[in-house]
């Protein structure tokens, strides 16, 4: 994907924000990832920050810019997985993302 994303910024080493712009507004994005119990492996969160500051992955913001969003999640996979490389994920499509640009 040749899709320039979204500016992101780095919270800490597990934990990403953006800020989806569109139709609807400005809608801030959370990108995180969780250590599971199997070391080295992480499962990806990701949804709107909602007003409580809780994320929601269940939303459906439909802000038109899919493609832009799409491009700066892998972005960020990429970085993560360029900070931490011995790490693994437990989502199928994590594990496609890593196998397809690493």
């Amino acid at each position: 994907m040749n899709k320039k994303g979204y500016n992101v910024i780095r919270k800490t080493t597990t934990r990403y924000e953006f800020v989806s712009i569109g139709p609807k507004g400005q809608i801030k994005k959370r990108i995180e990832f969780t250590p599971l119990k199997k070391r080295n492996y992480y499962n990806i969160g990701f949804g709107d920050v909602l007003q409580n500051g809780q994320v929601s992955d269940t939303v459906y913001s439909n802000n038109q810019d899919i493609v832009k969003v799409l491009s700066t999640v892998i972005e960020v996979i990429k970085d993560f997985l360029n900070n931490i490389r011995q790490q693994k994920f437990s989502s199928p499509a994590a594990r496609l993302t890593e196998q397809i640009f690493m």
